[in-house]
């Protein structure tokens, strides 16, 4: 149950970062604020299903922190000087996904 949970929550945060950067790329700043609230809604959303349902199968997954800080300085660039940058964020944010997910086949056999 709770690798399909995983699953899910991955591919949604991926379609919305996804949503977040065409947005970005195309200066619909309506949508990117919409965005950018329903990131933080379903993170605290996720937190709780996971704190309180999954507690005994939750794990600890690497931080990333190097390829987090990439997509950042990613996104920035891309907003300021050329925006195919954008597009990489969106690349280096499912990569990030990936390797969280590869890492966590171990909790879930």
């Amino acid at each position: 149950m709770y690798k399909k949970f995983y699953i899910a929550k991955t591919l949604i945060n991926i379609l919305i970062v996804g949503l977040i950067d065409f947005y970005i790329f195309f200066d619909v700043l309506n949508y990117v604020i919409v965005l950018t609230c329903l990131i933080v809604v379903f993170q605290i959303i996720f937190k709780l299903i996971v704190k309180y349902k999954f507690e005994e199968q939750a794990f600890k997954t690497k931080n990333h922190a190097i390829l987090n800080i990439a997509m950042v300085l990613s996104l920035w660039a891309g907003l300021y000087f050329f925006r195919p940058f954008i597009v990489l964020t969106w690349i280096i944010y499912v990569f990030i996904e990936g390797f969280a997910y590869k890492e966590s086949q171990e909790y879930f056999e």
